[in-house]
């Protein structure tokens, strides 16, 4: 599986972390793509990396505040773009899509328009909301 990832700059709760790698350990993914920002990207980009020996990690760099951008271990990173671009492009360049947005869906989110723009495409999204449901 080629997997596209998207989250927030604050970073995953404890819930969307253990989800996270629950997801990785639950399916054979062999190409992991995200946005290199800090915060969510981060934190998958070492979960993906150390927990789970995904060597091909491909990050899509925006060209809004490079102190943004992580890199950590990355094999390919790609032209910088703007963020709309970049997030399209992760899509794109996927079968699927993870995303660990900060709540319920709102307008003006980055990770939420990934998450439209990949509804859009028809393909898979799976959302891990912070909490758990109820």
């Amino acid at each position: 599986m080629i997997l596209g990832f998207t989250g927030s700059q604050n970073g995953m709760s404890v819930h969307q972390t253990s989800n996270l790698k629950a997801f990785f350990k639950n399916n054979n993914v062999t190409k992991f793509h995200h946005g290199g920002c800090v915060g969510a990207d981060t934190e998958a980009h070492y979960i993906a990396l150390t927990f789970l020996d995904v060597k091909d990690i491909i990050v899509h760099p925006c060209n809004i505040g490079h102190k943004q951008n992580a890199f950590h271990g990355t094999t390919i990173i790609c032209k910088v773009k703007k963020p709309l671009t970049r997030n399209h492009d992760i899509v794109d360049a996927s079968t699927e899509l993870v995303a660990t947005p900060q709540g319920e869906e709102i307008l003006r989110s980055g990770t939420w328009a990934t998450i439209r723009y990949a509804r859009k495409m028809s393909k898979l999204v799976t959302i891990i909301l912070p909490h758990k449901e109820t």
